[in-house]
């Protein structure tokens, strides 16, 4: 089925064989004949096609395929030829991704667009994958009209209010699913049953999901080994370690030769998914102090890394952010190096901060991460995060001052 196959592996001989094959539309397939125009009728045609697919259970859209008509002209939903799309088709394919990111929201995170061409390139076709989505429903948003829409046998249809209330309690299930799994992974990592051996220590853990893709095996460990954007580790390292296992691939720093243990890894998760963790960064500094300030900065750098991390595996929409620190009950927490005021401390040995769920906006991450950085101020011992700005943005030289 050609909708399960990965859009780059798809050959002009694959497009082939559903005309010889007489292969109908489906809830996961679609044909048209003609690019859509700039004309605004297809314009929102277009971004209803994307929203219905993702609404339901992911799809192709197959440009420059004619259809078959009955006897009164109508349309049957099998394919007929191959028609010849134009060859300027980079400009559609950069127009197709500026209509999904302006009229769809949430946006459909992993759309992918890709011509194919056949071996003497006289003729092409154009495809639109669509992957099923978590965020769901999606609402297509075109000036004063705002509609849901979903994918059928025979076509799109606008998805009634029973449909729509569904789609919104099923997304509500997906993140209690996230913050269950984050829960049972502070509590194994509290025990030490870690993919590395760990120091039974104070420990910093952060959490990052998408939260379209999670518990999806969409990447094997190869394809998150060869990334060429290694995500941050909490702590600087400057070498590490790879090996795999059943998650995904796991990024160590190199044990202590003595004890065998590890102060920091990354857990890379199929899913896209991060779990960092690391017993080195909160080890005191000037005493027996934490300084928030350094803390802070240190979890922007790295969820902006994360980011970047994602974009590269061509993930795009929500991310769920959880900060979880254990055992730190002992130690004082400082906000700046140079400071008259008397430290603070953690009431408790664990602090799971509650979780905030950012998008891909990556200039932005450091606004979208306020309200975390002032509740782990707040179980710190103060009243908020001191280092942002009137302008509302995270400012460095509020560290030092």
């Amino acid at each position: 089925m050609i909708h399960l196959l990965d859009i780059n592996s798809i050959q002009f001989s694959d497009i082939e064989k559903l005309i010889k094959d007489a292969i109908p539309e489906s809830t996961f397939l679609d044909y048209k004949q003609e690019l859509p125009s700039g004309k605004d009728a297809d314009k929102k045609d277009f971004v209803a096609d994307l929203a219905s697919f993702a609404n339901k259970d992911g799809g192709i859209i197959i440009y420059g395929i004619s259809e078959k008509r009955d006897d009164n002209g109508g349309k049957t939903g099998l394919p007929d030829s191959i028609v010849d799309l134009p060859t300027n088709t980079d400009d559609h394919i950069k127009r197709f991704e500026d209509y999904a990111r302006s009229y769809i929201l949430p946006r459909i995170s992993q759309l992918q667009v890709k011509e194919i061409a056949s071996q003497d390139n006289k003729k092409r076709v154009l495809i639109v994958k669509i992957p099923k989505s978590h965020d769901v429903p999606h609402v297509v948003r075109f000036n004063s009209d705002q509609r849901f829409h979903r994918r059928g046998n025979s076509g799109k249809y606008e998805m009634d209010l029973p449909e729509i209330r569904q789609a919104f309690i099923s997304s509500g299930l997906q993140m209690t699913q996230i913050k269950k799994f984050r829960e049972y992974r502070v509590n194994q990592i509290d025990q030490l049953d870690t993919p590395v051996k760990i120091e039974r220590t104070h420990t910093l853990i952060v959490h990052f999901f998408p939260t379209h893709t999670f518990g999806e095996q969409l990447y094997t460990a190869k394809d998150l080994q060869e990334q060429r954007l290694v995500p941050q580790f909490l702590s600087r390292v400057d070498n590490h370690r790879i090996h795999y296992n059943l998650d995904g691939t796991v990024l160590s720093e190199f044990p202590n030769t003595n004890s065998g243990e590890s102060s920091s890894y990354l857990q890379l998760y199929r899913s896209g998914g991060i779990e960092s963790v690391d017993t080195f960064y909160l080890r005191p500094f000037m005493g027996n102090n934490i300084h928030m300030g350094f803390l802070c900065e240190r979890l922007l750098f790295v969820i902006q890394s994360y980011l970047r991390y994602a974009r590269n595996l061509n993930l795009s929409g929500q991310f769920y952010i959880g900060v979880t620190l254990l055992k730190v009950s002992n130690f004082s927490t400082i906000m700046k190096e140079r400071t008259t005021s008397p430290p603070q401390r953690f009431d408790r040995d664990l602090v799971m901060i509650p979780e905030v769920i950012i998008t891909d906006d990556y200039q932005n991450v450091d606004i979208q991460i306020k309200p975390l950085l002032d509740m782990l101020c707040n179980a710190a011992g103060f009243q908020h995060c001191f280092f942002y700005n009137t302008n509302g943005r995270f400012d460095q030289n509020l560290l030092k001052n």
